[in-house]
């Protein structure tokens, strides 16, 4: 479960990190209607009345996909961050690794640590 060092809070330990993608992470349906009810029934709406499987909140983008798996990611750290596209697609090409993490795009590690 994830703490807040700040201001404590505690986010719901039901969100597991994908095998194959780095900042996303996910969680059932049936799951999220237990610990997060007020967002599953945004999302289920989205998906049943206007056919949107995709909801911005927070800065975090959420979105269902055929097997009732719902999917999230920071929208900062997106490939397109802006609220209004859908895409929850993470960077795959190095310039968009280096704006996210906020560092020139060959900078080597070594260079960080500071004597």
């Amino acid at each position: 479960m994830r703490v807040c060092p700040e201001c404590g809070h505690k986010e719901s330990p039901i969100w597991k990190n994908r095998f194959h993608r780095l900042y996303e992470q996910y969680c059932r349906l049936d799951e999220l209607e237990t610990w997060e009810p007020e967002l599953a029934k945004e999302l289920t709406e989205s998906a049943h009345v206007l056919k949107e499987k995709y909801v911005y909140k927070d800065g975090v983008k959420y979105r269902i996909n055929e097997d009732d798996m719902v999917l999230r990611i920071d929208a900062f750290l997106c490939a397109n961050p802006d609220p209004t596209n859908r895409s929850i697609v993470e960077p795959n090409k190095e310039k968009h690794k280096a704006r996210v993490i906020g560092r020139k795009r060959f900078q080597s590690r070594l260079l960080e640590v500071g004597v």
